[in-house]
């Protein structure tokens, strides 16, 4: 249930999680990895657009704070994997391999780690201590047919069948796809779904509650959010602080974005 833990809680289990199992002062399992910067920024209360003025809003406390809590996770209390780390063992294959506690996942993941050795579930995103919101993005995917097929009307049926059928998104659920667009069968069958994980039903809250768009949503040129994550590194490097960092970054990104989007 969201609201059933804060950032704190989520801090104090990934401590405890971050072991060294052989006594040579290196970390061998961490805690968390991967904890998603958007997420922490949205239930900050912050954001980095605001599509409908189109502008930049990363130079505000909300913002700071929020990414700074994220890189203080390897850089102050090292439950988390440093960006060499990442660069040796992705996130993703550190869980795999139980090298990782907690891992931000999607029900896309859930054919992989059915297979796993060991057991695991999924738990709402942590709240901020403040605001007591969770803040995550929601990914999800659509059909479209092209305006110049010689086979509109088949591709039209495929699209729908996909989308639409009953036992098309059976068959998608069932071979760990994605939560159904059928809000019936998400709620029910889906959410009694004998297979892993046990709380699927935090997919629905993150659909139904905190989710959000992905930052790329509303912009015809990412190149101010590419630029964003390449700099960002900065922070995670400990080479800056996040505050002083969206103070320089935000009339650089302001310019990109223009540029390309207006």
């Amino acid at each position: 249930e969201v609201g059933g833990w804060t950032w704190d809680d989520w801090l104090e289990a990934a401590k405890k999680l971050t072991k060294d199992e052989n006594g040579d002062g290196k970390i061998d399992v961490y805690g968390g990895a991967n904890l998603s910067v958007e997420g922490a920024v949205w239930a900050a209360g912050g954001d980095f657009i605001d599509y409908k003025t189109g502008t930049i809003t990363i130079d505000t406390p909300e913002f700071a704070s929020a990414m700074q809590w994220v890189a203080d996770l390897r850089l102050k209390h090292n439950v988390a994997p440093s960006p060499e780390d990442e660069k040796a063992m992705n996130a993703y294959s550190r869980f795999v391999a139980g090298k990782v506690g907690m891992f931000p996942m999607g029900p896309w993941d859930q054919p992989a780690f059915w297979d796993l050795p060991f057991e695991w579930d999924v738990a709402a995103w942590p709240v901020h201590p403040e605001t007591g919101k969770a803040g995550t993005w929601l990914g999800s995917m659509g059909y479209a047919v092209s305006s110049k097929t010689k086979h509109a009307q088949e591709a039209f049926n495929l699209a729908a069948y996909l989308a639409l059928d009953k036992e098309g998104q059976k068959q998608n659920y069932e071979l760990g796809q994605a939560v159904p667009n059928l809000i019936d069968m998400a709620k029910g069958e889906f959410a009694s779904y004998d297979k892993a994980p046990a709380n699927r039903k935090v997919f629905l809250d993150i659909i139904e509650d905190y989710g959000h768009p992905t930052i790329e949503f509303g912009s015809k040129d990412t190149k101010w959010i590419d630029t964003m994550w390449q700099e960002a590194g900065k922070v995670y490097d400990g080479k800056m602080t996040a505050a002083d960092w969206a103070k320089e970054m935000q009339p650089k990104l302001q310019e990109l974005y223009d540029k390309g989007n207006k």
